[in-house]
């Protein structure tokens, strides 16, 4: 074989490795791009969910203050009833405004909450503590839902970093 034609192949075998090395490098610098753009979207709009929380939770805690176990389970209940119908429809409004920002677990402990709220408002039976704390149960369990909505930004946080590192 002619030594220029070996040459010839050499050169072009050497240009498509180049060619080839340089595509990879490209495309994985593409999608480095890419997956920060992704992450840096999902930031903002988290962001932004993370403030209308900040807004709207500091309301729903007010509104469910007065279950807590020294106002609920008091001795005198004589009006309780009506403290819990107004407890229940004032959380009812709150969810009909912000009820699209909650997440999954928080509206199902408020779905609790408010079932549990109506089937005492809408009994005739005694409000005993045994009565009551279901109720006490669902406020605690939606609170606890809201503070994990409010850590959403912390556990984002957390995992921009381990996907950093990984790229």
């Amino acid at each position: 074989m002619d030594a220029s034609l070996i040459a010839a192949f050499i050169a072009a075998g050497v240009t498509l490795i180049g060619s080839i090395v340089s595509f990879v490098a490209n495309r994985r610098a593409v999608r480095t791009e890419i997956l920060k753009l992704e992450i840096e979207l999902a930031r903002r709009l988290t962001e932004k969910l993370y403030d209308k929380r900040l807004n709207v939770y500091p309301i729903a805690f007010e509104i469910t203050d007065d279950l807590r176990g020294k106002y609920l389970f008091r001795s005198n209940v004589s009006n309780s009833r009506d403290v819990l119908k107004g407890i229940k429809d004032k959380l009812m409004e709150w969810h009909k405004k912000n009820g699209l920002i909650l997440s999954d677990e928080t509206i199902e402990a408020y779905k609790h909450l408010r079932w549990n709220l109506e089937n005492v408002v809408e009994s005739k039976d005694e409000l005993t503590e045994e009565r009551l704390k279901p109720i006490w149960d669902g406020k605690i369990s939606f609170r606890r839902a809201m503070r994990k909505d409010l850590n959403l930004l912390y556990a984002e946080e957390t995992q921009k970093g381990k996907i950093s590192s990984k790229v």
